[in-house]
């Protein structure tokens, strides 16, 4: 999440010199529900602060509504037909999904 918030920084930017119009909240898809109450919410705890310094520039962008965290389950998660083997059922449904052929 912290390597995407810092990517969505860059892409903002140039979609802002391009079209002068943010388009604001970014949505974040994340299958771990940790990391999506972590981001929502002000929890510290003995056992997160080991995370707590990857994941404060999203929290930041989160709370300053930059981003928005929404859990997605696994199986519906569509970015795993990119970087993923998958069999060829759940390729199917998650194409079908992206809307392409």
């Amino acid at each position: 999440v912290s390597d995407v918030t810092n990517s969505l920084i860059w892409f903002d930017a140039l979609i802002t010199d391009i079209w002068m119009n943010p388009i604001r909240p970014i949505t974040i898809m994340e299958d771990n529900e940790s990391v999506v109450y972590i981001s929502k919410n002000d929890f510290t705890g003995f056992q997160s602060r080991h995370i707590d310094i990857r994941y404060k520039n999203a929290k930041q962008m989160v709370k300053h509504g930059f981003i928005k965290m929404e859990y997605v389950s696994t199986h519906e998660q569509i970015a795993d037909l990119l970087n993923k083997p998958l069999p060829r059922s759940q390729h199917e449904y998650l194409r079908s999904k992206m809307c392409l052929i």
